[in-house]
């Protein structure tokens, strides 16, 4: 008999030490060098391109750079220690991913380093060459031993989706733009977007800590806000309607919804629950509402009501007569409305 869900604290993925430690390099001195020479070198780089961008003037931003550090294989990142919070401002950890190298997974974070805080992890890593903690071990070490490799970010390293869905540098198509909460964000992006011909969506997606935008632009013009906006965190492609079900006939509609219904148990009362975030829902549907609650159903604008239970959403067959035309209505619709969600 299977137990009744029980509710657990959420613990985000970020808050880890690192798991499993590395070993240590053969070269401690060298190791730390290597890596001030990379970040010197990533500063010195985006530095040049912030010189040679000055026709893009956006205010109320903060010069930083954005900074990709690389794990050993199979080994984690000290996530936590990657963004110290010791002053006003400080470095932030912006997006984290994990690429398989020869079998061993490498996690890759993208951080946002203030300019004044690059002196910090530079200090970090000379600390780890030169200085031992009383107990005998390296200063820094579960951070250092950690970090194969830093390199100056690309726009890539915002991109949370599989690689090969990243589009081709000149292929003008929309994004989603995942931001750092900030006032004033929304302004710097239509600055940008407006010296750069990039088109700003209308509508907007509003968390505690991240704003979510959407923009119609190359991957070419959308790489020089990596060296212009310090609110970048991630950038995802729109999440859009499934579109071949609505392009079958009636018949494969009919036999579809049939076999499926006909395979899918209904949860128990007491299964567990999900929250979905989405345009609506049809309650009607043979294949939602042996698993729909009614009265959980809301809207972040009253007007709309709940859910959606027209006259007659559905045929017999399962079949949404207006399903063709809502799909091609509700994908990137323009509206003044931003959704905020606590």
């Amino acid at each position: 008999m299977a137990a009744p869900a029980t509710a657990e604290s959420y613990q985000p993925a970020t808050q880890g030490r690192g798991g499993k430690s590395p070993p240590s390099p053969g070269h401690r001195q060298a190791h730390g060098a290597h890596l001030s020479e990379r970040l010197e070198s990533a500063f010195d780089t985006a530095h040049g391109q912030r010189t040679s961008a000055r026709d893009i003037d956006v205010e109320g931003t903060i010069d930083g750079i954005y900074v990709e550090f690389e794990s050993f294989p199979g080994y984690e990142l000290a996530l936590q220690s990657l963004e110290p919070r010791n002053s006003k401002v400080h470095p932030e950890l912006r997006a984290v991913r994990s690429i398989t190298v020869e079998d061993h997974v490498v996690q890759l974070a993208t951080v946002f380093v203030p300019d004044q805080q690059v002196d910090g992890f530079l200090r970090k890593f000379e600390e780890y060459a030169t200085e031992d903690t009383p107990g005998g071990n390296p200063r820094h070490q579960n951070l250092v031993e950690r970090i194969a490799d830093l390199r100056l970010a690309t726009l890539e390293a915002f991109w949370t989706e599989p690689a090969e869905l990243f589009p081709p540098p000149e292929e003008r198509t929309w994004w989603e733009l995942w931001l750092r909460e900030r006032n004033g964000v929304e302004s710097r992006v239509a600055s940008f977007a407006e010296q750069t011909d990039v088109t700003v969506g209308m509508s907007r997606l509003i968390f505690s800590e991240r704003r979510v935008m959407l923009v119609r632009a190359t991957a070419r013009q959308l790489s020089s806000a990596v060296g212009v906006l310090d609110d970048l965190a991630e950038i995802r492609h729109p999440s859009v309607a499934a579109q071949p079900l609505a392009d079958w006939s009636l018949a494969d509609q009919r036999e579809f919804v049939h076999n499926l219904a006909d395979r899918v148990r209904p949860p128990a009362p007491d299964s567990p629950a999900i929250c979905l975030l989405d345009t609506g829902i049809e309650a009607g549907h043979p294949l939602i509402s042996p698993a729909f609650a009614p009265l959980d159903a809301h809207a972040c604008n009253p007007r709309w009501g709940g859910a959606r239970r027209s006259s007659r959403p559905w045929n017999a067959d399962g079949r949404n007569r207006s399903l063709r035309r809502s799909r091609e209505s509700a994908a990137l619709a323009p509206t003044d409305d931003a959704f905020r969600v606590a």
